[in-house]
Formats: structure tokens, sequence, C-alpha cells
């Protein structure tokens, strides 16, 4: 129906959503949130040499580090939460 995006036209959307925060907040953390899918989408652009091919739950934690202009992931989906 022409009504989803494609998997490069969500890589661009995030990368771009990366690049507005990197504008638009000071330097320090920063918390962001997406669906896990999403998530795996972005760990894949911002880190060329490794394929992510597990899935990353929602409101799981991923911790990605900056430093001198290269991204460094440092936690894939360290928690899921577990919901009564």
């Amino acid at each position: 129906t022409g009504e989803t995006e494609t998997y490069s036209e969500l890589k661009q959307r995030l990368l771009g959503g990366i690049e507005q925060i990197l504008t638009d907040c000071r330097p320090g953390r920063v918390a962001i949130t997406m669906h896990g899918t999403a998530m795996m989408v972005l760990l894949k652009a911002l880190s060329k040499e490794t394929y992510y091919s597990a899935g990353i739950g929602n409101a799981s934690i991923s911790i990605v580090v900056l430093k001198q202009g290269a991204f460094y992931i440092k936690t894939i989906g360290a928690y899921t939460p577990h919901i009564r």
C-alpha cells in the first residue's frame, strides 16, 4: 500500500534523528526511546562492522558512546523488563 518505510528510509530517518540530537543537545548523556526493531537498524547503521541478528526487546537498554566522532556500542538490550 506504500504506507510503510523501506529499510533504507527507516535507517535514514533514524540517522537524521541522531544528527538532530547531536545538534540540539549539549554534550553529555541523552536518553532515546524507540522500538526494538528500530534500535537494531540504528545500531547496525552506527556500527558498520557488527550485524545484530538477535532481536532487541522493547524497553530494553542499549548504550552507545560517541567518542572523537565515532560511535561505540557498549551494551545491547541489557535489560528487558518483566511485566506481570
